[in-house]
């Protein structure tokens, strides 16, 4: 009875010594894959310097009125694009002082310059509705450059624009918003409505 015990606790003995060598030689093969693939990562530069998802940035004046509101899906910024910052399915709202809210939606955003400039991709849409001191003005493109310093935006491809009274398409557009000046350069069609 003594030498069967004896063999089968040795057998179990044996069996657990191989588990746990096993089980060592695994962590082991784990961690040195894991630093393998980390060093890759760091070599390969392609980390982002920064990358956000679900955020929202409020941003205010001096005296605390704001002044817009930005949200996203995600936001990146690549290594070496100092100034390029990269939204995904972008929803910016801007509060002037004495005109009606301004909302802007794209699927995506490229923010240059601080965000002085802007490029909007992907079923863009600008609508501010009739206010006080301006009237109803809803734009429709799928790309579209902003120049945030001179109030200016143009796009070559095909765009609409509406307003409380006049429904204009084209193709290829600069335009003044601070001056309400807008140019379409092509293919111009037109509905007024008295």
């Amino acid at each position: 009875m003594q030498s069967l015990f004896s063999t089968v606790t040795g057998s179990r003995f044996f069996s657990l010594v191989s588990l746990a060598l096993i089980a060592i030689a695994i962590w082991w093969l784990e961690g040195i894959i894991h630093a393998v693939q980390e060093n890759e990562l760091r070599e390969a530069g392609d980390r982002p310097d920064f990358y956000l998802e679900g955020f929202v940035l409020h941003q205010y004046d001096r005296p605390g009125h704001p002044q817009y509101r930005a949200r996203g899906q995600s936001m990146i910024q690549l290594p070496g694009d100092d100034d390029g910052v990269e939204v995904e399915k972008i929803h910016l709202q801007q509060f002037p002082r004495q005109r009606s809210r301004i909302t802007v939606t794209a699927d995506q955003a490229r923010l240059l310059e601080d965000g002085r400039e802007v490029h909007l991709t992907g079923s863009v849409h600008i609508h501010q509705p009739k206010g006080r001191m301006n009237d109803l003005l809803d734009i429709r493109t799928e790309r579209l450059f902003i120049d945030q310093a001179s109030r200016y935006m143009e796009t070559p491809g095909p765009i609409t624009i509406k307003t409380s009274r006049h429904e204009i398409s084209g193709t290829g557009m600069q335009a003044w918003t601070e001056l309400g000046k807008y140019r379409l350069q092509s293919q111009v069609r037109g509905r007024h409505e008295p």
